[in-house]
């Protein structure tokens, strides 16, 4: 099963906000959160739409994502790796590591950077999202019992 949810970036002088709040719970995984980027500033290409990614140059995408307590090391920095523009979208996946510990509860920032295919980057400036804490959590065996009921069903 793929999980999706469909959001733009709104780009207003130095600040972004997205069109609707994007939240998801501690240990949430398998999760494609797709961004669309509204720009009046930054031009890619000749085409008259919203999404500043439409038929663009921008050929992938860096995001940087700030948590918000840090990790045992000292790092609050996520890196998500490089990623293709597919259909005009920026893709961020949520997958198991993304927020499985208590720590990672909170408010985070979310900044992106576009890529064309030579020199060029524009980077967008941060939106917020939150990570939240489920009411209780599984205990070891309750998910080693839904992950085998998971399997049995594929």
């Amino acid at each position: 099963m793929i999980i999706t949810k469909e959001l733009t970036i709104i780009v207003e002088e130095k600040t972004a906000s997205l069109d609707e709040k994007l939240y998801f719970y501690q240990g949430d995984k398998g999760i494609k959160i797709y961004f669309t980027v509204a720009d009046s500033k930054f031009i890619f290409s000749e085409y008259d739409d919203a999404n500043m990614l439409t038929g663009s140059s921008a050929k992938y995408s860096i995001i940087r994502v700030l948590k918000p307590r840090t990790d045992e090391d000292g790092s609050i920095k996520h890196t998500v790796k490089r990623t293709p523009i597919e259909d005009n979208r920026v893709l961020l996946e949520i997958d198991d590591d993304f927020a499985n510990d208590v720590t990672e509860i909170g408010v985070y920032q979310l900044q992106i950077s576009l890529y064309d295919d030579g020199y060029g980057r524009v980077t967008i400036p941060p939106v917020t999202f939150e990570v939240l804490k489920p009411i209780y959590d599984f205990t070891e065996e309750e998910l080693e019992e839904y992950e085998r009921i998971d399997s049995e069903g594929e």
